[in-house]
């Protein structure tokens, strides 16, 4: 779980930071909440890199965007404001905690793991829940307060990565470090993507916005809804029963 500093925000605005993302812009549809599955990787990345994998769930102008980031990273960077260290989140879970180690890891070609999230709005007190696994297990909130244009809902949410150059400007690694061939198994992926309405209902995607950063260092590949995905979900969710064990 991250929220960026100052110190990383100016990192983004050197050009150091390459992001591949699918966000939902259909701004008439106010969303409380979002979620899916990705895939989790063992990454190596170096000391001042990092490498995030997340759900955003964004609101605001340009200049004082309110944000939430969920998600995993092979971490190097040691500047940026992440887990606990931004004051405010809520631990409530004993043993689930922003830190939680994720094992076992993916392998490319071979076994896939992932990790489900799902941040929903508390349509009583505003709060911000961040719910990992399924069936789904609280891990604790974000106070409505921290947020100023968080405190009804979010016009955006979005999914994919972000590569964080070190100050020598190489990328590190994001997902399992491969580009999307069409095989599942061979790239991270995210899956069952949704936002969520007042009322709880999960609505898919319908107005997205696909964004691959220039460098050509990462890509994306959308399959949007596809029928084949149900026996790799199926899988996935049997790992992740695995995983909580």
């Amino acid at each position: 779980m991250i929220r960026y500093s100052d110190q990383a925000r100016a990192t983004f605005a050197r050009g150091l930071a390459k992001v591949v993302s699918i966000r939902d812009n259909m701004v008439k549809n106010i969303k409380y909440g979002g979620g899916g599955g990705t895939t989790l990787y063992n990454l190596t990345v170096s000391r001042e890199q990092c490498s995030f994998h997340n759900i955003w769930i964004e609101t605001g102008p340009p200049d004082h965007i309110s944000m939430i980031v969920a998600g995993w990273s092979g971490d190097g960077y040691r500047d940026g404001c992440y887990n606990v260290l931004c004051p405010g989140f809520v631990q409530v879970h004993r043993t689930i905690t922003t830190n939680f180690p994720l094992q076992p890891a993916s392998v490319y070609g071979g076994q896939q793991y992932e990790l489900i999230m799902y941040i929903q709005q508390d349509m009583y007190t505003g709060n911000w829940w961040l719910n990992v696994f399924y069936p789904p297990i609280p891990v604790g909130y974000w106070p409505k307060e921290l947020f100023l244009n968080l405190r009804n809902g979010s016009l955006h949410i979005a999914w994919g990565g972000i590569g964080l150059a070190g100050s020598d400007g190489v990328c590190p690694p994001m997902g399992s470090g491969h580009k999307p061939d069409g095989d599942y198994t061979h790239a991270a992926c995210f899956r069952g993507l949704h936002w969520t309405s007042s009322l709880g209902t999960f609505y898919t995607p319908r107005k997205e916005a696909e964004w691959v950063d220039k460098s050509n260092v990462y890509d994306l590949k959308n399959d949007h809804y596809l029928e084949k995905m149900g026996d790799l979900g199926q899988e996935l969710r049997m790992q992740v029963q695995k995983l909580r064990n």
